[in-house]
């Protein structure tokens, strides 16, 4: 009998001025109809808070969808933002069951397909993403997505 398929949670770091790609990026997901399984959290970064009118768009337009506070700046580079996205992570993965998958996105990240999505909801890896190797032997991932499965995630 084959496993329930697992729930991803989209994690989005954004900022006011990022708003219209995070529109864009919402609307290729919503056609992949991922987030039916799971839900979507949009941490904004506290030094360039989405506009109420913005946040009202976002909620009406997207059903179960959050809106939270990062601890720090995310939409820049070094420790703490790092710091405050793991923090994040951990928040959301902190609400997740073992198996389902927290999905660190971007804003200005488009969803082609759902083919990958499907891919990531019916294997057991603990991460999926872009890996880097050209800083042998460290290995690490990158970009604007990348997929971790909660306990995992948990660890970070």
């Amino acid at each position: 009998m084959p496993s329930k398929r697992k729930s991803i949670s989209f994690v989005y770091f954004t900022c006011d001025p990022h708003f219209e790609i995070l529109k864009r990026s919402l609307i290729s997901l919503s056609r992949t109809r991922a987030i039916a399984s799971g839900r979507v959290y949009i941490y904004q970064d506290p030094d360039n808070v989405l506009k109420k009118s913005q946040k009202d768009y976002l909620v009406s337009n997207y059903q179960g969808i959050e809106i939270r506070m990062a601890p720090y700046h995310i939409s820049g580079y070094g420790k703490r933002t790092i710091n405050s996205e793991i923090r994040c992570l951990l928040e959301v993965a902190g609400e997740c069951a073992d198996e389902d998958i927290v999905a660190k996105v971007d804003s200005d990240v488009i969803f082609i397909s759902n083919k990958f999505i499907n891919f990531i909801q019916d294997h057991e890896a603990a991460i999926y993403g872009e890996p880097v190797k050209h800083f042998l032997p460290f290995e690490f991932m990158q970009g604007g997505a990348y997929f971790i499965k909660a306990s995992y995630a948990r660890q970070l």
